[in-house]
């Protein structure tokens, strides 16, 4: 509280001496001392300032389960740098065989990560102009629907039978999405970290999944933190980025 008393100029020694008696009678009863108001006064604009009820400073953001500090070991560049998997089929092994190793191999070059690869068609493979036959492939834990349709133009007795696979749905891999999330910021943020996911899991080919990659720092603003939904295609993993 500031306190100044300001006097009104009077005539005659008697009256000032009083009035001025009064000022100080009446400055000492509300409280306020003239020597310490200019002090208190600075002290109270020098005071930090404390969040009103119900206000808290804002914490820096965590990182998230899982730190991603380089390139993953085991991801593959590209599919030529795969192997096959084990247990080829010998030469003029039945067709249905030749299917479940092909489908095999497509699983495990496409995901560019070594993993122990199964396949299965419960029903066979139907050999018929257009006929469709359903299979699973296993990777690692996780497990992808194929189908398989044989081409219109085959007939039966044919030495070649065209055929297309398709799977239906796509593997995320941890693996792979830290070390393309790497490979995708690594140059341009501080710090990234990624949800903890499964090795493997079978997702929609396209949609957004339930995981999170995050850059801090990215662009060179070291306050900055962006969040990235995991999306899995064909060709591989990529990130969403969410509004904040």
């Amino acid at each position: 509280m500031m306190c100044r008393l300001f006097p009104h100029s009077l005539t005659g020694m008697r009256t000032a001496r009083i009035l001025v008696g009064v000022a100080a009678v009446a400055a000492l009863a509300t409280g306020c001392n003239p020597e310490q108001a200019d002090t208190e006064s600075t002290d109270s604009a020098s005071a930090p300032a404390t969040p009103a009820a119900g206000e808290s400073a804002a914490a820096p953001a965590e990182a998230l389960a899982v730190p991603v500090t380089g390139p993953q070991d085991g991801v593959a560049k590209s599919t030529s740098d795969m192997a096959d998997p084990s247990g080829k089929p010998p030469s003029g092994a039945d067709f249905a065989t030749q299917i479940r190793y092909a489908l095999r191999t497509d699983a495990l070059h496409k995901a560019l990560v070594e993993a122990e690869t199964s396949a299965d068609c419960p029903d066979g493979i139907t050999q018929q102009a257009n006929a469709v036959s359903k299979c699973t492939v296993t990777y690692g834990a996780a497990k992808i629907p194929y189908t398989v349709t044989i081409g219109a133009n085959y007939k039966e007795g044919s030495f070649i039978t065209p055929y297309r696979a398709e799977p239906q749905g796509v593997l995320l891999i941890a693996k792979r999405v830290q070390n393309e999330f790497w490979n995708t910021f690594g140059k341009t943020a501080d710090e990234l970290s990624c949800d903890e996911m499964p090795e493997a899991q079978t997702v929609k080919d396209g949609d957004e999944t339930e995981f999170h990659c995050q850059a801090k720092g990215l662009g060179g603003d070291p306050s900055q933190v962006t969040l990235f939904k995991v999306v899995v295609k064909t060709y591989g993993p990529s990130f969403v980025r969410q509004d904040s």
